[in-house]
C-alpha cells in the first residue's frame, strides 16, 4: 500500500504568526488557527512530506513517541480534510 500523502488546497493561504499558523480558505472565507504542533505538521505537509515523514519529523522535533504523534496526526489530518484545507 502506498504511503498516504496530502497536498494543501490551492484555495488556502497560510501565514505563520509566531508559534501558530493561520489558514484562510479563500473560497469559503473561513479562517483556521493551528497551534504550534499542528502548524509544524502543516508546514511539513506543504513541503511534500508523506504521512510517515510528518510523523517522524514531529516526533523528533517535539521529542514525543511516534505512536503518540500518530494518533494526534490522524485527528489533525481528518480535521483538515473535513475543513477542505488539504
Amino acid at each position: 500500500m502506498a504511503e498516504q500523502s496530502y497536498q494543501p488546497n490551492p484555495d488556502v493561504v497560510a501565514q505563520r504568526v509566531q508559534d501558530e499558523v493561520v489558514l484562510v480558505n479563500l473560497r469559503t472565507n473561513e479562517i483556521y488557527t493551528l497551534n504550534k504542533t499542528a502548524a509544524r505538521a502543516w508546514e511539513m505537509i506543504a513541503e511534500g512530506r508523506d504521512r510517515s515523514g510528518v510523523e517522524a519529523g514531529l516526533s523528533e522535533e517535539f521529542s514525543v513517541d511516534e505512536a503518540e504523534v500518530g494518533g494526534e496526526l490522524d485527528s489533525l489530518v481528518a480535521e483538515l480534510v473535513e475543513k477542505e484545507v488539504i
